[in-house]
């Protein structure tokens, strides 16, 4: 950041002040964490780095998330998702989506979370991101469940589990086996629904 600020290059600037706001959300020091991304987020936008500009505004809803400030998080996600989508860029949609989807899952909002996962997923499967796929699958199984759509929630735990397989995750196929455990039991009457975030 330093280097960048003598040589007077604003885009490893943004960069820098970016992944110093990451640091932070990883220590759990969530206001340095907003306060990085905001200088990084002004930045971005004064020299029109859209890409940039995106990466920002979803590292903003994944920090309000981290608060339970949900609606917060949700405005940078549709922010980053638009820029997204102008730009074209594949890589920021899947992400923002499962993002949001996530955000929209803590909000009890089932059938958004969904749609999320589901837009998500379609780029996860083009670039063959095996972990995020699993990662998805999981995530509408678990919205499908907390629906009492439990046919569908199984379904799409089945899938997960194939991919845990495929990946050779013994932890995730543990977890997975568990929550068709868990569905068929809330399907034939024998348990009440519980919620799960992937």
């Amino acid at each position: 950041l330093t280097v960048a600020r003598e040589i007077g290059n604003r885009t490893i600037e943004g960069v820098a002040l970016c992944s110093l706001g990451v640091t932070y959300y990883f220590f759990g020091d969530y206001q340095k964490a907003i306060d990085y991304q905001q200088q990084s987020l002004n930045i971005m936008q004064q020299i029109g780095d859209r890409a940039n500009e995106s990466k920002v505004l979803d590292n903003l809803g994944l920090v309000y998330q981290a608060l339970a400030e949900y609606k917060i998080a949700v405005d940078f996600y549709q922010q980053g998702l638009i820029i997204s989508q102008e730009i074209a860029n594949l890589s920021g949609i899947g992400e923002v989506s499962g993002n949001l989807g996530n955000t929209y899952y803590c909000m009890a909002k089932y059938q958004e979370a969904i749609e999320c996962y589901q837009q998500s997923l379609i780029v996860a499967r083009k670039v063959e991101k095996l972990p995020k796929i699993r990662s998805l699958l999981g995530g509408l199984g678990a919205a499908y469940d907390c629906l009492g759509k439990y046919k569908k929630a199984i379904a799409f735990y089945i899938e997960s589990l194939s991919v845990a397989r495929q990946l050779e995750n013994r932890f995730q196929e543990s977890i997975t086996l568990t929550l068709i455990g868990r569905s068929c039991l809330q399907r034939f009457g024998k348990l009440s629904p519980s919620h799960f975030i992937f």
